[in-house]
């Protein structure tokens, strides 16, 4: 564990109780004011805090929560301040970090299989929206209830932003995953959530022209969630097939497959489903050791 100063910004905040809640991640030294190596802390939210003590290094860091609010009756998200702060250097700029926000303690505190849709779970011919059992990959309902057997929560994470320019709507989407998941409990597979973004930054009507958070390679889509499965983002697995999967979110780990589009970056690609499937499987049981 690492030394650190730990100061409580608010008076509200009981100081005994929330340094016993931290020194099972640090080594703690409450202090009155704020210098350098200093957790500041505003209020006693619910956060993964072995996730924040894995990213304080050298850097000043500003933690944030995703928020949803409405803008003229549409649905917008940003980052908040979540009232923590590490300073490591009082005359250093901070780097922002998106947090979960949770609504209780982390009760799973297991790492997420996080799955991008089309093209991974379901053949992509470009703005899928109607559901066959036949578009469906049946490789992947083994790597789901192998995770389902080691209680590894299953995300689905889908840009979706043929909302936006007006070629199906959300309820289409929606539809599609109720039969999806009726399809794998049929197996015996469970996908344990599914978050969806129907915005684009330049298409269509208003409601949806949006940059939103939530679009992939953005990490807004993951830390809904994360609050959701009460899972923790430390070795959690990210599954794709283009280089937005490559969530801009620290601590999670990416497997790639090739073939549907063009990739950047060599490193975790998997050239054939056979592959990618052997890879998911050999992680989610090197995870058995993880707590």
């Amino acid at each position: 564990m690492i030394d650190i100063n730990l100061f409580l910004k608010s008076a509200t905040l009981n100081k005994e109780d929330l340094a016993s809640k931290l020194s099972a991640f640090f080594n703690i030294t409450v202090v009155d004011k704020v210098t350098n190596n200093t957790l500041v802390v505003d209020s006693d939210c619910f956060v993964d805090w072995e996730y924040i003590a894995s990213l304080i290094s050298n850097e000043n860091l500003n933690f944030v929560f995703l928020e949803e609010f409405s803008d003229r009756n549409f649905k917008r998200d940003k980052y908040v301040d979540s009232g923590i702060k590490f300073i490591n250097n009082t005359e250093s700029v901070f780097k922002t970090c998106p947090i979960a926000k949770y609504s209780s303690e982390i009760k799973c505190n297991r790492p997420v299989l996080f799955l991008d849709r089309d093209g991974i779970l379901n053949e992509d011919t470009g703005y899928v929206y109607k559901y066959s059992d036949s578009i469906i990959f049946k490789d992947m309902i083994e790597v789901i209830k192998q995770a389902n057997s080691l209680s590894i929560p299953v995300v689905i994470v889908t840009n979706q932003a043929g909302v936006a320019r007006g070629m199906y709507t959300v309820e289409d989407v929606d539809n599609f995953h109720t039969k999806l998941l009726a399809y794998y409990s049929s197996f015996g597979a469970k996908v344990d959530h599914i978050e969806i973004c129907p915005f684009h930054k330049e298409k269509g009507n208003e409601e949806w022209r949006f940059d939103s958070l939530l679009r992939k390679p953005n990490p807004g889509m993951h830390l809904k969630g994360l609050a959701k499965v009460s899972g923790t983002i430390l070795n959690s697995l990210m599954v794709g097939d283009k280089e937005s999967d490559r969530v801009n979110l620290k601590g999670i780990s990416t497997l790639l497959l090739s073939g549907n589009y063009d990739m950047k970056n060599s490193q975790d690609i998997c050239s054939t489903r056979q592959e990618l499937c052997e890879k998911i499987s050999k992680y989610l049981n090197n995870l058995l050791d993880l707590s």
